[in-house]
């Protein structure tokens, strides 16, 4: 009996020997890891169980939380946030992720209440900077110009190279009828980082609003060659297509903007006014509603209400 003990003992021992033991951080490491290399379900499973083993880590729910933003999770990852929140409620980084999560979800009050509270918690300029990019982003889309740029400029008062401050600024000046140092803000993003295809297609858009349609086109056709499946750098280009009346031309680049993102009101209302151009007065009534539907006047204004008012009724 003792030898059929010993026995049992000594192939317990090779067995547990040949299981290696895995840390909750080593977990965490390997699952960021599978994150970088978008294998994302491999990822999740990762970051579940080294949650299983430190229940109360604030930054493995962020962890998981950002992988479930690539895994269009969007209840699991707001989920993730708040407890990350609720164990380290004056964190800034769990603010921050929370502020974001609502952008994502166009709720930009939401948004801006959590991107203060970040501001309020965080000790560091570069989250203080990140922070100031994103209020401004999240103004923007209210249209609230004057705070973006306000929000813009404390942003540059800590770095002065920031370019996505720089890139959000120039917008909001443009649209704020501040023009005069669009152009110039935009050219300096360019300058220190010539891959900023945002920044060359907005020189291409504001050249376009400029009524410069045809000095337009080379930024647009730079930013399609260095991203060719952003939709708003075709629909930019077709719209400065039509405007120089090359409406094959137009129409190719809006249907293909509409393929690749057909959540853009902005889209349709370009489409339509290819249409109108070419007198398909159905058509281009067809899109003015689609682009109405889109939340076209919230976003932009009321130039297509105008636009239905006066051809489709």
């Amino acid at each position: 009996m003792k030898q059929v003990i010993c026995s049992l003992t000594f192939v317990l021992a090779i067995l547990c020997g040949g299981l290696k033991a895995q840390t909750p951080s080593a977990l965490f490491k390997e699952a960021q890891e599978k994150h970088k290399a978008k294998a994302y379900k491999d990822a999740d499973k990762l970051y579940t169980r080294a949650i299983a083993l430190a229940p109360d880590s604030f930054e493995f729910y962020l962890g998981r939380e950002r992988n479930y933003i690539a895994l269009n999770m969007a209840e699991e990852c707001f989920k993730d946030i708040n407890t990350a929140i609720h164990l380290q409620p004056k964190n800034s980084e769990g603010y921050f992720e929370r502020g974001m999560f609502y952008y994502s979800i166009h709720n930009m009050d939401k948004a801006i209440i959590d991107l203060n509270q970040a501001m309020e918690y965080t000790t560091t300029d570069s989250m203080r900077v990140k922070t100031y990019v994103n209020l401004a982003s999240c103004k923007i889309e209210k249209r609230d110009f004057k705070s973006a740029i306000d929000d813009c400029h404390k942003g540059l008062a800590i770095d002065s190279l920031n370019i996505g401050i720089m890139n959000n600024l120039a917008m909001s000046l443009d649209e704020a009828g501040q023009g005069a140092e669009t152009l110039k803000y935009l050219k300096k993003v360019v300058k220190i980082d010539s891959t900023a295809e945002y920044a060359v297609m907005n020189i291409g858009f504001y050249l376009s609003k400029e009524g410069k349609y045809a000095e337009s086109l080379p930024y647009f056709d730079k930013a399609v060659k260095m991203v060719p499946t952003d939709p708003y750098a075709y629909n930019n280009r077709g719209n400065s297509k039509m405007n120089i009346k090359d409406y094959d031309g137009a129409m190719d680049d809006i249907n293909y903007s509409i393929k690749l993102n057909p959540g853009n009101s902005y889209a349709y209302r370009n489409r339509a006014l290819v249409y109108k151009a070419l007198g398909k007065k159905k058509k281009e009534c067809e899109d003015l509603e689609k682009a109405l539907q889109l939340n076209f006047t919230s976003q932009y204004g009321k130039e297509v209400d105008e636009l239905v008012k006066t051809d489709c009724y």
